[in-house]
Order: C-alpha cells, then sequence, then structure tokens
C-alpha cells in the first residue's frame, strides 16, 4: 500500500511534521527544496523479505518506523542477514566490526 497524504510520519528539524506522500505528489523542506518520492524505483531496489510491509518503497517512512524501533532498515544489511529479521544497530556493528 501507498501511504496517503496527510499521515503522520514524523518530526523534523524545530518539531516539524513530515507527511507522508503520493508517487505524485511533492514535499517541501523549508520552502527551498522539492523533493519527488520515487516508489517504484525504490521499490526495485528494496532488499526487505517482509513481504506485507506498507512502506516498502517508501525509504523516508521506513527509516523513520525502524528508528522508532532502535533498528535500521533491511537495505543497511546482505540479504543474507536481512533474511533473520535481527535489524539492530548490534547486529549492524557486528557485522562492520568484523571488517576491520
Amino acid at each position: 500500500g501507498v501511504a496517503q497524504p496527510g499521515s503522520a510520519l514524523g518530526s523534523g528539524p524545530r518539531g516539524r511534521r513530515f507527511e507522508s506522500y503520493r508517487p505524485d505528489s511533492f514535499f517541501k523542506v523549508h520552502r527551498e527544496v522539492i523533493m519527488e518520492c520515487k516508489i517504484e524505483v525504490n521499490k526495485k531496489r528494496c532488499n526487505c523479505s517482509y513481504d506485507p510491509c506498507p512502506r516498502k518503497g517508501i525509504c523516508c517512512e521506513c527509516v523513520a518506523y525502524h528508528k522508532s524501533q532502535d533498528q535500521l532498515p533491511a537495505c543497511f544489511f546482505p540479504d543474507d542477514i536481512e533474511k533473520t529479521y535481527d535489524r539492530s544497530i548490534q547486529r549492524f556493528l557486528s557485522l562492520h566490526q568484523n571488517k576491520r
């Protein structure tokens, strides 16, 4: 599913509320920068194996959700680790500490 306009996403700078958006709408940041959400492009590179996820392709909502859970999104992990659903910050750090 695609997020509906006006649904709360989270707090931005200085407590301002950000909103979800549809592929055909635009999101304005500080009245200076306009960004278009590329949901279909994002879905193609999303490695999240949780099929019923309502945030697929809406990266800003995915990051906000996982941050609220003290986790990182699937795209921060290799596929074999992502499929375990252990998206903890500790797991991420352990993967990268072994690379040193």
